[in-house]
């Protein structure tokens, strides 16, 4: 009976969370699907330098290759077409995610049932979820390709794994920052898997967008790196430090963008990107200190929670829905941490990141650096609280062979 139960509860739970979605949610928006479709279509009509045009005014840049992937199919679907069958496709793997993310965490005093509604709670709930649904934001099919990968990497299957975190990247750069995880296991498997698989990918996406427009797109991602984005779901420590900044040497603040607003930009003063250049330099150099004194079992999900919140944290754009893998992955504190205390972290991370909370918080016209502070200041928590607790050589309690790393 319970082997039953455990079989029926994880797509019961899925299908329930799908439909709930589908009421609330459909049709979907073109915004972040027609960022790709837009960027075929530019192909497709023989003018492919004006691909990154909609990726500019929305601060999402996507790899040259896309544009001549989709290029055929742009002229076979329409935009609204396109979308539905993204959102469709991105909502089964938002469900497939919470499967993946069970095998990396495996957390201990945990049981499947309890993990499978915690995590279809989190996707019904909170705003990284929601918000990344609302978009349609392809990177979702970037976070499920990083849980793939890690999934693989658990079960022996390095080369494949390092493969699968390469393809990653064509969504976003941060998995360049997951691999450190093959390069602390001293894996050079998975590392010449993906090492390969990079330079193949991004060398077909050479000879096929050429390199004038790869030269652009990482010139874009420059530019996006050099701006402080001012904006009420930008979760990044270095807009909260600008905004305050301003405010304490008597310089007229700008007043952060809300949501549905077209996000304001100014340039990022020399004095910040050091300090936040050097923040991130000083999290990495943490997780590097933490991998000895984590056990086989515990080292990789651990290390990969903590280099997502890296990667949102202190990434060019920090928006809400980048943190949602960090929100899956919650469960992993259970391994560091002592029961209490863990569900302490997940239930208050859970509550404050939900969408009802940032619904009252906006109706109530609360400003927009509070509800900053309440993504950068709950997730900046997390990793040090993360990073402390490892530091603290925590006895661990999970015995998983070594290649199970």
């Amino acid at each position: 009976m319970t082997a039953l139960l455990e079989r029926v509860f994880y797509p019961a739970l899925a299908l329930l969370w799908m439909m709930f979605t589908l009421s609330s949610q459909w049709p979907p928006s073109l915004s972040g699907s027609d960022l790709l479709y837009a960027a075929g279509r530019a192909v497709a009509e023989g003018r492919p330098e004006d691909m990154f045009a909609a990726q500019i005014e929305t601060l999402a840049v996507y790899a040259p290759l896309w544009g001549y992937l989709l290029a055929p199919l742009s002229g076979l679907v329409s935009a609204a077409s396109f979308a539905k069958a993204l959102f469709l496709v991105q909502m089964g793997l938002l469900a497939g995610a919470v499967g993946l993310a069970w095998r990396l965490v495996r957390p201990p005093r945990l049981s499947f049932q309890t993990w499978c509604a915690l995590s279809f709670l989190t996707l019904a709930t909170s705003q990284a979820a929601i918000g990344a649904l609302a978009q349609n934001s392809p990177q979702i099919t970037g976070l499920f390709l990083v849980l793939l990968a890690f999934e693989r990497y658990r079960t022996g299957r390095f080369a494949l794994s390092g493969a699968l975190l390469a393809l990653a990247t064509l969504f976003t750069l941060a998995p360049l920052l997951f691999a450190l995880v093959f390069v602390l296991d001293r894996n050079k498997h998975a590392v010449a898997g993906f090492l390969s698989a990079v330079a193949l990918i991004w060398g077909l996406g050479g000879l096929v967008a050429g390199a004038a427009l790869h030269q652009t797109y990482f010139a874009l991602l420059g530019g996006l790196d050099s701006l402080v984005i001012l904006h009420g779901q930008n979760h990044a420590p270095e807009m909260i430090l600008y905004h305050l900044a301003q405010q304490l040497g008597g310089a007229q603040a700008a007043a952060l963008a809300q949501a549905g607003a077209s996000p304001l930009t100014v340039a990022e003063p020399l004095w910040l990107a050091s300090l936040m250049a050097l923040a991130k330099l000083a999290a990495i150099g943490a997780l590097v200190l933490m991998r000895p004194r984590l056990t086989p079992g515990t080292a990789m999900p651990v290390l990969l929670m903590a280099l997502s919140l890296i990667a949102s944290l202190f990434g060019p754009v920090s928006w809400s829905e980048s943190f949602l893998m960090a929100l899956l992955l919650l469960p992993a504190l259970l391994h560091i941490m002592s029961r209490r205390r863990a569900w302490a972290w997940i239930i208050a991370l859970l509550t404050s990141q939900s969408m009802a909370t940032y619904t009252a918080l906006e109706s109530a016209q609360m400003p927009g650096l509070w509800l900053a502070l309440l993504g950068a200041g709950g997730f900046l928590a997390l990793l040090l609280a993360v990073q402390l607790a490892v530091l603290r050589a925590v006895r661990f309690e999970p015995q998983v062979p070594a290649a199970f790393r």
